[in-house]
């Protein structure tokens, strides 16, 4: 363990030393049949840009195990203007929210963390820029919203063997992520699939986010069980049926990556024989070959005509699209998907500030 590891871990990450807040008095979500203020809020953001960049990017493969050394990440010296071009695009597409990724399943961190050595800050890394921050700050520039993905699963860090260590370690650098970016519209978890969902202390974790930005949404990936098993995996959003038990509670929306809902999807799932509102949000690649990281240059985007087909579906019946774009290791975004993506827009009259258009859902 390095030292600045030892910060949380001194007391056990902070069971000892910190009061725990009573399971009683956690916050969760008001059971109900209609969106809650901050839901709507959520809906009528509707479409918004996933941006998959980081250590993988440089490795050159989707997912790496946590062992690449940390002076692979290699991003070019201005790469605080390129997440602010990313940004810029975003908006000029008409999205209006940017989901930021901090930590993969690898554990590198785009931020410099108290917590842990393997991040921007390491000193083997050459460009130690804080790209969440720079994206945060390009997001209040352009006037849209900031959201972050966080990877539940890491395959780096020492402390994820213990769930209840993990626990603290993950909420002491979902603070240093909720207080030093501005408001942050949603958190997104992902790679809670490896262990069984009550490893994760899902209630203690969105408690903690909600004390620190109240109206932040929070989910996990494949968010939605089968009854019988609530901690069923792989239940698509098609296959979903109001009352199915929430997987992973509380959120405040579904996810099932990359599927697309159906034209019927529910809205009200069930924890305790208590039913919640929950709308549910799409991620899809531009990628022609649905690569997520952008690490062996511009193979190409999807027709613009199954696009648009993606995003009247996703779109329809309160539900959101988050498209995904990512640069390459020069930090610019792939051209082919970027021309796409503009075209969609001005197919779709996609306008920054302005109202959605009404849209028919995709036949």
């Amino acid at each position: 363990m390095n030292s600045r590891q030892l910060i949380p871990a001194i007391a056990g990450f902070g069971i000892v030393a910190m009061a725990m807040t009573a399971a009683a008095e956690w916050i969760e979500p008001v059971p109900s049949e209609r969106p809650s203020a901050a839901q709507q809020v959520q809906i009528e953001r509707k479409y918004g840009m996933f941006c998959h960049f980081g250590i993988n990017t440089y490795a050159g493969t989707e997912w790496t195990d946590g062992t690449v050394a940390p002076e692979v990440y290699a991003p070019p010296a201005d790469i605080a203007e390129k997440a602010d071009a990313w940004v810029k695009t975003a908006r000029d597409a008409g999205m209006r929210y940017f989901l930021c990724i901090t930590k993969h399943h690898d554990g590198f961190c785009l931020w410099e963390s108290k917590h842990t050595e393997y991040d921007v800050g390491n000193p083997a890394v050459a460009v130690k820029t804080d790209v969440v921050k720079a994206v945060a700050e390009a997001c209040k520039k352009y006037g849209i919203a900031f959201a972050v993905y966080y990877s539940a699963w890491d395959r780096h860090e020492p402390a994820y063997t213990d769930p209840l260590k993990y626990k603290e370690f993950r909420k002491a650098q979902l603070t240093e992520l909720l207080t030093n970016s501005g408001p942050v519209c949603e958190v997104w978890f992902d790679g809670a699939w490896v262990r069984p969902a009550k490893d994760w202390h899902q209630a203690e974790i969105y408690d903690h986010i909600k004390r620190l930005q109240p109206d932040c949404q929070v989910t996990v990936n494949w968010t939605i069980g089968l009854p019988g098993n609530s901690d069923a995996h792989n239940v698509k959003p098609d296959q979903q049926q109001a009352s199915f038990p929430i997987r992973y509670f509380p959120c405040d929306f579904r996810i099932a990556d990359p599927f697309l809902p159906r034209a019927d999807d529910p809205k009200q799932f069930s924890n305790n024989d208590k039913s919640y509102f929950m709308p549910f949000e799409s991620t899809v690649t531009v990628s022609k070959k649905n690569q997520w990281f952008g690490f062996d240059g511009d193979h190409g985007a999807k027709p613009v005509d199954e696009l648009e087909k993606v995003f009247r579906q996703a779109t329809a019946n309160n539900n959101l699209l988050v498209l995904n774009i990512p640069p390459g290791k020069d930090g610019v975004l792939i051209p082919s998907q970027v021309q796409a993506l503009m075209e969609l827009g001005k197919r779709l009259n996609l306008r920054p500030g302005k109202p959605f258009p009404e849209l028919k859902p995709a036949e």
